[in-house]
């Protein structure tokens, strides 16, 4: 028996481009059972293989005023739709943009589509208590029909099921809210956003007022506001859309090479990146949990003294971070086989960017202690002196530490 659902929502665009990577990288690897819970236009072609494929089906309206769904759920969710209700229409009030996307309203209403993706979450929500699918899986992956996956999925058994598992990138000052693996543990906490927006609403105003809302900051402040600690790994697929593919956000830039639409350059560069060290499925283990550079990816590089190295943009120069500031850049490690590529990044979960350096082999020389060689030249090795030049100590020969990007958890 399949022990994984893989839950597509609010759509199933984009399936000519994405479905042959999705089944062999995702439901194949996973050996995983795929569910839908989506809004059905008239159009609807129920021939495309999502529908085909989906072993469960959760469908719900096709709303012009998004607004009318949240008035339903409150009714659901309350259980007197003939009384006084609180008003959720009061959180429009609140400065942001998008996260009540698709709710009409004549002098508040915001653009994109949040309230679409979180009524699609409450159904499903619904689906997994009603048809009580933990007694039938161990975990629930909630996904979307537009992903090229070139990459094989991680398994599921190497990540703890205490915690809610996210792609590392596209957060917006939160964390994205395209791709996310549960657990019975944390998949109310995930899902409810909608039930809380309407029977809270006055609770959750004041609990908002003093920010700028999105939909990705949303979703990380109801998760913790309800206790729930979060982990996340590398973003391994990236969004696409054809030329007459509706969207409600990023139309994204062609690209004549793959003969499609990119919707968001940095889920493209991750996986483009992570492409060089999982070949795999076994891959991701080194990935996301090993603490050695041989086999890692966004590895970040300390000095000997377990120090950050970043980059001062004002001064031009490499400096020690300091350990009560966060840099916006340092120096990090990609890498295979004892071979990779040093580059700058930043450290901010949910935002990739990546400026490349220099190719370098790994060399241990101790328990924890490592040597940089240039690979252009043979010889050269990586140190303290012509990284952060002669003042720093200790001089000669170098050695580095390493920490795994991904061993952080964001806690309530």
């Amino acid at each position: 028996m399949n022990r994984t659902l893989v839950c597509v929502i609010c759509q199933t665009r984009s399936w000519e481009l994405t479905w042959s990577g999705f089944k062999r990288n995702v439901l194949d690897i996973l050996q995983a059972d795929l569910a839908l819970c989506i809004s059905v236009p008239d159009n609807y072609n129920y021939q495309n293989p999502f529908w085909q494929h989906a072993k469960h089906k959760i469908t719900f309206p096709e709303y012009e005023d998004w607004g009318q769904a949240l008035d339903y759920i409150q009714d659901v969710e309350l259980n007197f739709p003939n009384t006084s209700k609180p008003n959720w229409r009061r959180l429009l009030d609140l400065d942001g943009e998008n996260w009540l996307g698709g709710v009409k309203d004549e002098l508040r209403q915001q653009p994109g589509s949040g309230a679409i993706i979180f009524t699609a979450r409450w159904y499903l929500l619904k689906f997994i208590e009603n048809e009580n699918i933990f007694s039938k899986y161990d975990r629930v992956i909630v996904t979307r029909s537009d992903f090229m996956h070139t990459i094989p999925h991680p398994s599921v058994t190497i990540m703890d099921p205490k915690y809610i598992w996210i792609p590392d990138g596209e957060g917006y000052g939160g964390i994205t809210d395209r791709h996310v693996i549960l657990s019975k543990y944390n998949y109310r906490e995930y899902l409810n956003l909608m039930s809380n927006i309407v029977t809270s609403p006055t609770e959750y105003f004041y609990k908002m007022v003093n920010n700028h809302w999105n939909c990705e900051k949303f979703l990380k402040f109801n998760i913790l506001d309800q206790q729930r600690p979060i982990r996340c790994y590398p973003y391994h697929m990236y969004t696409v859309r054809q030329r007459n593919d509706h969207t409600t956000w990023a139309k994204g830039s062609y690209h004549s090479e793959h003969g499609h639409y990119i919707k968001y350059d940095q889920e493209y560069n991750s996986t483009m990146a992570l492409e060089n060290i999982i070949k795999s499925p076994n891959d991701w283990v080194d990935v996301i949990h090993n603490t050695t550079p041989f086999n890692c990816f966004n590895c970040i590089i300390l000095t000997e003294n377990d120090e950050m190295i970043g980059f001062n943009k004002e001064e031009d120069c490499y400096k020690v971070s300091d350990p009560n500031i966060l840099p916006n850049h340092v120096l990090m490690l990609d890498g295979k086989n004892g071979e990779g590529e040093i580059f700058l990044s930043n450290l901010h979960i949910g935002l990739f960017e990546r400026f490349s350096l220099q190719k370098v082999k790994v060399t241990q020389v101790g328990k924890e202690n490592y040597t940089l060689h240039t690979i252009d030249t043979g010889e050269t090795i990586f140190t303290y002196n012509n990284i952060l030049g002669k003042g720093y100590e200790p001089q000669g020969p170098s050695t580095f530490k390493f920490r795994n990007r991904y061993n952080k958890i964001i806690h309530p």
